[in-house]
């Protein structure tokens, strides 16, 4: 069962700190290419999986708040699934091993799973920025560290 949590980020500083931070955080939320599962690979033979894990998939929704606008996840994991099993069979399938897929990059570099969902900005003054978020498995790790 998920362990989302509601949380308040507020960044203080400049003005022209804060509006910095807001273009930095707005864009495109991450995403992975997704294959059917072991045995039921959508496309079997080879060079199609080869040409397929050559290329990252197709940016996600643009969003106020995206830890992959702000740490991104590279896109040598982003052309792997994101279930790390997924994505060490793929690998192994192409013959390019795979430590782990996104859900493990994301919980190394972020400190949580899936990014944050739902972000609204709650107030923006002159020195303060309060946006509210929605997060799964939030551990205190690097992202804020950055």
């Amino acid at each position: 069962m998920p362990n989302w949590c509601y949380n308040k980020l507020q960044i203080t500083g400049s003005k022209a700190d804060i509006k910095k931070f807001r273009l930095k955080a707005e864009g495109h939320q991450q995403n992975y290419n997704e294959f059917s599962g072991p045995g039921k690979w959508p496309v079997c033979d080879d060079i199609r999986l080869e040409s397929l894990v050559a290329s990252p998939p197709e940016p996600g929704d643009i969003v106020e708040f995206s830890f992959h606008a702000l740490v991104p996840v590279p896109d040598e994991f982003r052309c792997f699934p994101y279930d790390d099993t997924r994505a060490r069979e793929l690998g192994e399938l192409v013959g390019i091993p795979r430590p782990y897929g996104g859900y493990n990059w994301e919980s190394l570099n972020w400190g949580v799973k899936w990014g944050a969902c739902d972000s609204v900005l709650v107030n923006e003054e002159d020195f303060i920025c309060t946006m509210s978020s929605i997060l799964l498995g939030v551990r205190q790790k690097s992202l804020w560290k950055r």
